[in-house]
């Protein structure tokens, strides 16, 4: 995981739990190093200074320190984004497609409204792996947020890559 970490790092779970017994050895997957095994971990986004860190940081939008503010205010600091690894455990593990969306999206601010993800069209992210102006899309992508200000509704998008 980068640009965020969960509240609590339950490596035991990891080591001991379902996740070890369906684990299978594969190039740069180490189940030593997982962060969290919880089937609903809590994600908090890390402080500015982690922002260039190469471990913990290095993606474009994080490190916000749980601060987002609207685009009319200043449009660089409206989007606050983190990536993540996810394995699949068994029985899950079958269909790689199926993925399941965001459940109990809470912003802590009286301004946002987060309810039933809602599935629109996938969001683009610039490929690393490449100098050219080349965009990915996410797997799949869903609006879980909705900032309330002025009578106006701002979405708030979660996706997965």
């Amino acid at each position: 995981m980068q640009g965020a970490r969960p509240k609590f790092a339950d490596t035991q779970v990891c080591v001991n739990g379902l996740a070890a017994k369906s684990y299978q050895p594969a190039p740069g997957l180490d189940i030593n190093s997982a962060l969290s095994c919880s089937v609903t971990p809590e994600i908090s986004d890390l402080p500015l200074q982690k922002q260039n860190d190469t471990t913990l940081g290095n993606v474009k939008y994080c490190c916000r320190n749980g601060t987002i503010l609207p685009a009319i205010i200043d449009p660089s600091k409206s989007k606050s984004a983190f990536t993540m690894q996810v394995y699949k455990v068994q029985p899950y593990n079958i269909d790689a497609l199926h993925l399941v969306p965001p459940i109990n999206f809470n912003l802590v601010n009286s301004s946002y409204t987060c309810g039933i993800p809602k599935r629109i069209p996938p969001s683009l992210f610039p490929d690393p792996d490449t100098t050219l102006n080349y965009n990915k899309p996410a797997q799949k992508t869903w609006q879980v947020c909705v900032l309330s200000q002025s009578g106006r509704r701002y979405p708030i998008i979660s996706s997965l890559v």
